[in-house]
C-alpha cells in the first residue's frame, strides 16, 4: 500500500519497517532463537517479514554465531566458535562485515 501510495516506510517502523523484528543483542537473540514470544508478541510473517538475527556486529552473542554454523553445515567447537565471535566483533568495531566474510571467518 505505502509503495502504491508513495510513501516511504521509516527503518524503525515498530511492525513494517526494515528494523522489525530484527535482534543484535546476545542474550536477546538466544531468547528469541529458543522462543520468539520471549520478545516478540507479534509474529512477523502476519505482516510479510522476516524474522532476522543480526552477526556481524559488537553486540553479536556466541549462541547466534553457533546457530550460523549450523544452517551452514560447519561443524565447529564451541571454544573455536567463541574466539571466532570474538575476532567477528573485534572486526565489527573497524569496519562493516558482510555475511560473506563473516562465513569466512
Amino acid at each position: 500500500v505505502a509503495q502504491r501510495a508513495h510513501i516511504a516506510i521509516p527503518f524503525n517502523n515498530y511492525i513494517t519497517g526494515s528494523c522489525a523484528f530484527t535482534h543484535k543483542a546476545g542474550v536477546h537473540s538466544k531468547a528469541v532463537m529458543q522462543n520468539p514470544a520471549a520478545y516478540e508478541v507479534l509474529d512477523p510473517a502476519d505482516f510479510g517479514v522476516e524474522r532476522r538475527i543480526e552477526l556481524a556486529h559488537r553486540l553479536t552473542g556466541w549462541n547466534a554465531m553457533k546457530q550460523r554454523c549450523q544452517d551452514l553445515g560447519v561443524q565447529i567447537s564451541d571454544d573455536q566458535l567463541k574466539v571466532a565471535t570474538v575476532m567477528i566483533k573485534d572486526l565489527s568495531d573497524e569496519r562493516t562485515i558482510g555475511l560473506e566474510e563473516l562465513d569466512k571467518i
